[in-house]
């Protein structure tokens, strides 16, 4: 091979890299998963549950399906899985239960079966202190507890209540 074939394969060499690494450059960039916006970014996304990770992986909010059937969305920080859950018990029952940092529930705000709202705080051993609820007349309803769990004081309800 003399100096000439020589220069021209070096040259061919050098075009055909550029091109080649030019072209898997546009392959290869543009493929790539994001989650930026796209020009037509989908309407609807379908899955059983989303979870969002810190860096490390480590989950910090969950959108599930509770019991394979009821929406519940769950918030997580490095000390509890569950600092705070939002969902949906039973048939008809949805709740916003809040949990302190050794994963305790400090705080409940729910719908009961019959349909009426409740309030319960309970003390850092999970042993409800505090209920208001509203009745089916509508009139409010504070009961107290002991440390025990056991009623302190309650206002008396009309015959027709339970």
């Amino acid at each position: 091979m003399n100096t000439r074939q020589f220069g021209i394969l070096v040259m061919t060499t050098l075009l055909a890299g550029v091109v080649g690494g030019a072209l898997s450059n546009l392959v290869f960039l543009n493929a790539a998963v994001s989650a930026e916006e796209s020009e037509h970014p989908k309407k609807v996304v379908t899955a059983e549950e989303f979870r969002l990770v810190t860096k490390d992986g480590q989950p910090r909010a969950t959108l599930l399906l509770w019991n394979g059937e009821l929406p519940a969305l769950t918030l997580a920080d490095e000390t509890c899985h569950n600092r705070v859950f939002l969902g949906v018990f039973n048939e008809a029952q949805p709740a916003l239960i809040l949990n302190d940092k050794g994963c305790k529930q400090r705080a409940a705000l729910d719908l009961q079966p019959d349909g009426l709202p409740s309030l319960t705080l309970r003390d850092k051993n999970d042993v409800p202190r505090a209920r208001l609820r509203v009745l089916l007349d509508g009139s409010p309803v504070l009961t107290l507890f002991n440390q025990n769990g056991q009623i302190a004081w309650s206002p008396p309800l009309p015959s027709s209540e339970p």
